[in-house]
């Protein structure tokens, strides 16, 4: 879209809108071209959604690539040759460019985790973070941060105040929703996140369209069923088929591909089986992504230290929340590389907390979790997008913005959460939940709903606990999916049938200690093999290779 002076010419991938400009059928970009024209870079400061915006600007020639300001739209940047590049998808890029793995940040395949920006799974190919601006001029790039997550706390007199101000501007973001997808369903577990987003898309005599992935005795189904049931709403239910194990291949191997590699197939496979078969019949999938930033769930491990300090211990951050029970097998690599990557990792955290270094712990702890999801909400709406919009409603600046200015204690124990659930949709919030009891405040003149919430709360504790120090849950989560067992052989038996075992016919194989691959492969062919997790690693690795054409030379996990 062009501005009418012929002068600046905008473009979008994702869902972008501006909240002050009026729903169009063409979008936000005649808006977007009018404004850039008349205030140049300002014009993107507002725009709402999972985006990338640009902005040609041929009165000085700069091109201006603005993602959107919680940086989840995957949005990626490399110059090469004398020219800059930005794009929405690294894998392509990185075919083009001849790009080479960056080493140190497939590790994070191997701890279980996903590889988050600045890093890509390509040496020489940067991911923007959140907050972040690309302006090209000449070939060259220059990325500045125009984005601050940090907001100074709100006098709110009562939790409902802050709540139905939340409410109202998630309603707003929700309208936004309907006029671009109309043919939309919503994600609903037993959990609280996805039921704040239904609570305010659901509007009298409209029809809402709710989903749920499980098999048929899962608790998220069930009480998704009872929802449904309830208030008459269609719920489309997939559960992966008996013979997963042996389907699976062609869509892990996707989605390596859509993933960009910074997601393990076996991660993505699941969830693109899903949307495949919603995607039939509608737009748009919507998620409760960003639910977190409304609750205390990432401040947890600073126990009684939670909004009364500054200081903030990243290290255990890490240990607690990214890799609470991950043990490489260390057999496979050159050398033990653990303590440099989660060094690595501790950099990029602390020095996001050292944007605001008198903030309080709470503040720091939201806008680390903001980067911790640019490897997971963002990267799995930028996988499936291709296939389905998938929008996070929750997870738009302006109510980022509104939460971080939210008093703390508001939002312990998901008070704040409930109180918006509520307020919005009183007969939703009744029904049960997967923590004990209802989506309703916890109010100590109800002590059965009280008593509910704290043994499961006890339990989720003694989880974790379990977790970190002898790598199993001890109480089972009663929202967890294990895998059918014969689905992981069965898709052993696929790997081995295309050449993913023999080490021979693996590009990869350099990348290993030669022995050690040799016999973690020849082991995997066997009954009672069970490190899947590794050996989907090895495999997310090997596959990207062969999408991009890369033998490694050199390098070294």
């Amino acid at each position: 879209m062009t501005s009418p002076d012929g002068q600046v010419t905008v473009a979008a991938a994702g869902w972008c809108f501006a909240a002050e400009a009026a729903v169009a059928a063409d979008g936000v970009l005649p808006h977007l071209a009018i404004r850039f024209a008349a205030v140049g870079d300002a014009a993107l400061d507002g725009l709402q959604g999972q985006y990338l915006a640009l902005a040609m600007d041929r009165r000085d020639g700069r091109l201006v690539a603005a993602p959107d300001q919680l940086g989840l739209f995957p949005v990626y940047v490399a110059e090469d040759d004398g020219v800059a590049w930005v794009t929405t998808a690294a894998l392509p890029l990185a075919v083009g460019l001849g790009a080479r793995l960056d080493v140190e940040a497939l590790r994070a395949l191997f701890m279980e985790s996903a590889i988050r920006s600045p890093r890509s799974a390509f040496a020489g190919i940067r991911r923007a973070s959140f907050g972040e601006r690309v302006t090209i001029t000449a070939g060259r790039a220059h990325v500045a941060r125009r984005w601050l997550p940090y907001r100074a706390a709100r006098a709110y007199r009562r939790i409902e105040d802050a709540a139905d101000e939340g409410g109202g501007l998630l309603r707003a973001t929700a309208r936004q929703v309907r006029a671009a997808w109309p043919a939309w369903v919503a994600d609903l577990t037993s959990g609280l996140d996805s039921r704040l987003v239904v609570a305010a898309l659901a509007e009298p005599g409209a029809p809402v369209h709710v989903t749920v992935n499980g098999p048929d005795d899962h608790l998220d189904v069930a009480i998704a069923r009872l929802i449904a049931d309830r208030f008459g709403w269609s719920l489309e239910h997939v559960s992966l088929p008996p013979d997963w194990g042996g389907r699976r291949w062609p869509l892990f191997e996707e989605g390596v591909a859509l993933a960009d590699g910074e997601l393990g197939g076996h991660a993505i496979d699941g969830t693109l089986y899903a949307k495949r078969r919603l995607a039939g019949r509608f737009a748009a999938s919507l998620t409760g992504g960003g639910g977190e930033l409304y609750r205390e769930f990432f401040w947890q491990q600073e126990y009684l230290r939670i909004g009364r300090t500054s200081a903030l211990d990243v290290p255990r951050l890490l240990r607690y929340r990214f890799f609470p029970a991950v043990r490489p097998n260390l057999g496979l690599f050159h050398a033990d590389w653990r303590a440099d990557y989660v060094a690595d990792q501790v950099r990029t955290a602390a020095a996001i907390a050292g944007l605001a270094p008198d903030a309080l712990n709470t503040q720091k702890l939201d806008a680390i979790y903001l980067w911790k999801s640019s490897g997971h909400v963002g990267r799995y709406a930028g996988a499936v997008w291709p296939l389905l919009a998938s929008p996070a409603p929750l997870a738009t600046a302006e109510l980022l913005e509104w939460a971080a200015a939210v008093p703390w204690r508001f939002r312990l124990a998901g008070r704040l959460v409930r109180h918006m659930i509520t307020r919005m949709h009183p007969t939703l919030a009744a029904l049960p939940t997967c923590y004990g009891g209802s989506a309703e405040p916890i109010r100590l003149t109800r002590p059965a709903h009280v008593t509910r919430y704290a043994v499961g709360a006890g339990a989720r504790l003694v989880r974790k606990l379990g977790l970190m120090t002898v790598r199993h849950p001890i109480f089972t989560n009663p929202t967890a999916r294990p895998p059918e067992p014969a689905w992981n052989r069965d898709l052993v038996t696929r790997f081995d049938a295309e050449g993913l075992l023999d080490v021979e016919r693996l590009r990869s194989a350099s990348l290993y200690a030669p022995d050690g691959l040799s016999a973690f492969l020849a082991a995997a062919r066997g009954p009672d093999f069970t490190d899947f997790n590794q050996l989907y690693a090895i495999v997310t690795i090997e596959t990207l290779c062969r999408l991009a054409g890369i033998v490694p030379a050199g390098e070294r996990l």
